[in-house]
């Protein structure tokens, strides 16, 4: 992997410009006003996080956080389809999820944390932590050429590992580790 390889870490990536479009961003639905005034930072458009971790979440792990109207997260079968149609530079995952009439399901996202990489750091970044919960009917594991391996762990297993140099991960990785063993 050209960032981070070798290193454990959550599910994430960029921004993108499709993330950030208002027909993407006008259908996150049910986030939480408080959160998304927590990640109005930078000039970042908070709505533009909860697109690019519904679809980065997708990508990497195929939990797949799509709702309709009502709030009902669409049945993991979906998965298996946009991950067919999207997979290997297909068909634009906004595009699906127009086409289809769903949401982004902002209401399953609550913020964690917020994260700007320090001004000494040889590669800058500005990320937002989600935690959620794997909708029933649905199985993380999707085979994906964006990862390298998918590990599912416990919060206070992954940190002793990582202590004992077995499994490397960085701060932000570690720090919202934390976080979740905290709540």
């Amino acid at each position: 992997m050209a960032f981070l390889g070798g290193y454990y870490v959550f599910p994430g990536g960029r921004v993108d410009a499709a993330d950030l479009a208002p027909r993407a961003t006008g259908r996150v639905i049910g986030a939480s006003p408080d959160d998304v005034e927590k990640m109005n930072h930078n000039g970042h458009d908070p709505l533009g996080f909860y697109t690019a971790a519904v679809r980065e979440l997708f990508e990497e792990s195929g939990v797949l956080l799509l709702c309709d109207t009502a709030r009902r997260i669409v049945p993991g079968a979906m998965a298996l389809e946009l991950a067919r149609l999207t997979g290997q530079g297909g068909a634009s995952f906004v595009d699906e999820v127009v086409e289809r009439g769903l949401f982004f399901a902002g209401h399953r996202l609550k913020f964690l944390q917020l994260f700007t990489t320090p001004a000494f750091s040889p590669m800058r970044f500005h990320t937002v932590f989600f935690l959620t919960e794997l909708p029933d009917g649905q199985q993380a594991g999707l085979d994906s050429p964006e990862v390298e391996r998918s590990v599912w762990i416990a919060p206070a297993e992954a940190l002793e590992i990582n202590r004992s140099g077995e499994f490397p991960m960085i701060l932000p990785t570690i720090a919202a580790l934390q976080m979740v063993m905290s709540l």
